[in-house]
Formats: C-alpha cells, sequence, structure tokens
C-alpha cells in the first residue's frame, strides 16, 4: 500500500469536492482507509488534519472567488458549505485575520497566505526518508541600527527592547536616537 499516492487521491478528491458537502468519513471511505487510520496518515504525509486542509482549501478558494467575481459574501460562504455568512466571517477571520467584506471591497488578496493545493511533488519531498535538515549559525556585522521610525501599535515593546535591554547595539559608546511614533515625535537617546 502506497500512502503518498492514496493521499494525493484523496486530496484529488478533496479539490473535485470542495464546493460539495463532504466529510472527513467520505474523504476516508473514497480512500478504503478506517476514519482513525487515514485521518493518522493524512496528517503524517502532509502535515494536516483531513478537516483543517478541507477548511483551509474552502477558505482559500472562497478568498479568490471574493476578489475575482461579483458573487456575494452570503452566495460565496454557502458555496463552499459555511452554514452561514456568520460562521464563514469567523472561520476567514481566523485563518486571514481579515474580514471577507474587506477583502471584496479591496479587492487585495496581497496580505493572504493562502493554502495551495497539495501537489504530488511536494508529498514525496515532504515524506523524503533520508530528507536532513542541517542548521547553521552564521554570524556577520550586516545591519546596524541607527534609528527606528514606527506608529505600530507595538512600538512601546520595540521600545522597551531598546532601551531595557540594548538589544543589537554593538557599539554602546556612541549616541542612537530612536523615534517611536512618528505622529508625536518621541525621542530617545540611548548611548
Amino acid at each position: 500500500m502506497n500512502n503518498i499516492n492514496d493521499i494525493y487521491s484523496s486530496i484529488e478528491f478533496i479539490e473535485a469536492n470542495l464546493k460539495n458537502n463532504i466529510t472527513v468519513e467520505s474523504v476516508a471511505k473514497y480512500t478504503g482507509y478506517s476514519l482513525y487510520y487515514f485521518s493518522r496518515v493524512f496528517n503524517k504525509n502532509t502535515g494536516h488534519s483531513p478537516y483543517e486542509y478541507i477548511i483551509r482549501r474552502r477558505l482559500s478558494q472562497a478568498a479568490i472567488d471574493l476578489v475575482k467575481t461579483n458573487n456575494k459574501i452570503i452566495d460565496i460562504a454557502f458555496e463552499y458549505q459555511f452554514n452561514n455568512p456568520e460562521t464563514f466571517t469567523r472561520a476567514f477571520y481566523r485563518m486571514f485575520r481579515y474580514l471577507p467584506s474587506s477583502i471584496k471591497t479591496y479587492n487585495d488578496l496581497a496580505n493572504l497566505v493562502l493554502k495551495d493545493k497539495i501537489t504530488i511533488k511536494y508529498l514525496y519531498y515532504i515524506n523524503k526518508p533520508n530528507l536532513k535538515i542541517n542548521k547553521e549559525v552564521i554570524e556577520k556585522n550586516a545591519l546596524s541600527v541607527i534609528g527606528i521610525i514606527t506608529n505600530n501599535v507595538e512600538h512601546n515593546i520595540i521600545k522597551d527592547q531598546f532601551i531595557y535591554n540594548k538589544i543589537n547595539i554593538i557599539n554602546p559608546e556612541s549616541e542612537y536616537s530612536i523615534y517611536f511614533n512618528p505622529e508625536k515625535y518621541d525621542r530617545v537617546d540611548i548611548s
């Protein structure tokens, strides 16, 4: 039994039925595995539970439809098997941190990390038996911080890191000017 080919076959089945009412049980039945075994093998080979993969693919395709079609959000929600628009909006926001209405209004997918269809090539690559990832720490003085300008809400975190920890300050004798929140022009000098 070749798990990778069976998993890819299940992915093809999922892709063909994203707009239909499919369940993990129906996908497991399609592959001929028990629900428990299928879920375990799918997760091991893809890094996603089958349910998570189905939902992420539906939401990704729905995001594309929001931008590329004139369909209403409610119609797209029902098309991708969400029971109501509120459930769709919550799931969409949980995955992308944007509301569907924002994506529809601005026609912008650039800030979304869409879940692409898993390919057979990818499955074979991530499941290589001897795949080893070597980690190597390389230290180079590539960047010296002279100043930071930000209007980020989290600017206090950055300020605390520089002021209290003096993180990555290579030449402590020099004076560093850091500007936080340009609207208020706070100036903090670290010496």
